[in-house]
């Protein structure tokens, strides 16, 4: 029980704060753009993703199958967040804001499903460590506001 629970946690994090914290901190000596993709690819594609890779971890792969799981799922996070923490193909702030907003919901109904399918305490484990995502969202929906405050005349 324990164990299920701490791999939920894990791929929570997976996606709100190591890949993230991974482009935050490599965008200086890797060119991420080369793999970029626009954000209306990489939203509805990261949300099935996710989906998709919650419901399989539901069934118990073994453990080769589960880092492979886990490999592809950061994958598709590192595309996801791309567009929000990017170089050339960065979305405006305004339209980064609403990327996280319009995605925060459904990627917490992959917990939901994770519970549907059985494993409450995953489920709620893994909207838990996505919680970090919503602090993302608020800091971009945050420094948005203040530099359109910092551009209006006094």
């Amino acid at each position: 029980m324990i164990a299920d629970i701490i791999a939920w946690v894990a791929t929570g994090l997976l996606t709100s704060v190591i890949a993230p914290g991974l482009l935050l901190t490599t965008s200086a000596v890797i060119n991420w753009d080369r793999i970029a993709v626009p954000g209306a690819l990489a939203f509805p594609g990261f949300v099935v993703l996710h989906g998709l890779v919650a419901y399989l971890l539901t069934r118990h792969p073994n453990v080769s199958t589960w880092l492979a799981l886990h490999v592809v799922l950061l994958g598709g996070a590192i595309l996801f967040w791309l567009p929000v923490f990017g170089g050339a193909r960065r979305l405006t702030d305004p339209v980064r804001a609403l990327y996280l907003f319009l995605a925060m919901p459904p990627l917490d109904l992959t917990g939901v499903l994770v519970i549907v399918l059985g494993d409450h305490a995953g489920g709620l484990a893994m909207i838990v460590a996505m919680l970090p995502a919503v602090v993302i969202t608020l800091i971009v929906t945050w420094r948005w506001v203040n530099n359109e405050d910092a551009t209006l005349p006094p």
